[in-house]
């Protein structure tokens, strides 16, 4: 996965966002964590990264990935 300037973000846990604003389409800064609950579901769907031109936004979620060991 990209690190943390590139377009996308992974969490422990393996849910993976698209740093884009849903808004506006500029690349966000992304929250350090998120919740992930026992069953693989986000806990949390508020927002979860800081767009600089719309301010709090949510990333769109892309999916779930297999971290590998």
């Amino acid at each position: 996965m990209s690190g943390p300037e590139g377009p996308y973000q992974s969490y422990a846990g393996g849910a993976l966002y698209s740093r884009r604003c849903p808004s506006c389409g500029r690349i966000v800064e992304a929250d350090e964590s998120i919740l992930i609950n026992g069953l693989d579901e986000v806990v949390d769907e508020g927002s979860n990264a800081e767009c600089r031109k719309c301010g709090r936004v949510q990333m769109p979620f892309l999916g779930w990935y297999e971290e590998a060991s």
